[in-house]
Order: C-alpha cells, then sequence, then structure tokens
C-alpha cells in the first residue's frame, strides 16, 4: 500500500503485518476493535455537531453523549460470539478478540 514504508518503520513487527492495499486514510490500532470503536465513537460526535449546527440550537446537551458502560461492551462482545464471531486467533466464540480473552479488553 501507499503507506508500507511508514509501517515498517513504525511499527513493531510492520514488515510482516503491513496491508498491501492502498489507501488514502489510515486508522493505526494495536486491537482492530479498539480502533473501529475509535472511528464509531468519532463518526458519532461529527454526526452530533452536524446535527446541532443544523438546527442552530441545542437540545440541553453540551457535548455528544459518547460513553458506553462496561456492561454495554460486554454485552456487545459476548453477543457478537454468540452470533458467530469468533476470536480466529484463539479458534474461540468467547468475546475474544486478535489473540485476547475479554478479560483483556474488559481492562
Amino acid at each position: 500500500g501507499n503507506v508500507m514504508d511508514n509501517i515498517h518503520a513504525h511499527i513493531p513487527h510492520g514488515e510482516h503485518i503491513a496491508c498491501t492495499v492502498k489507501t488514502n486514510f489510515l486508522l493505526a490500532a494495536g486491537v482492530s476493535n479498539w480502533g473501529i470503536e475509535a472511528l464509531s465513537l468519532a463518526l458519532h460526535m461529527t454526526n452530533f455537531i452536524e446535527k446541532n449546527q443544523r438546527s442552530n440550537h441545542s437540545n440541553g446537551e453540551m457535548s455528544p453523549p459518547i460513553y458506553c458502560s462496561s456492561k454495554f461492551h460486554q454485552d456487545m462482545y459476548m453477543l457478537t460470539a454468540k452470533y458467530g464471531a469468533a476470536d480466529p486467533m484463539r479458534n474461540a466464540f468467547d468475546g475474544g478478540v486478535d489473540g485476547m480473552e475479554y478479560k483483556v479488553h474488559k481492562k
């Protein structure tokens, strides 16, 4: 890809994990789920800001509601496992991701 040289230079083991697909944008994350959660929060905040700008008034909220409880995260991880999402590195359907059990994510 068009960022491969930077991945090789700045990411440990980058020469083994760099994607070869070209990209215009890159979100680097040590754990895939953490990266998509960051992207989801950014999209949520962008939507919240645009919605409030279009309405020209605030509904009383000073900032977008972006906090999710630990219970919500646990339920989300366990539901994905229930419906067939596995951690392929451990061959497990237990809410774990990228070779780590759910309890690691919970921290």
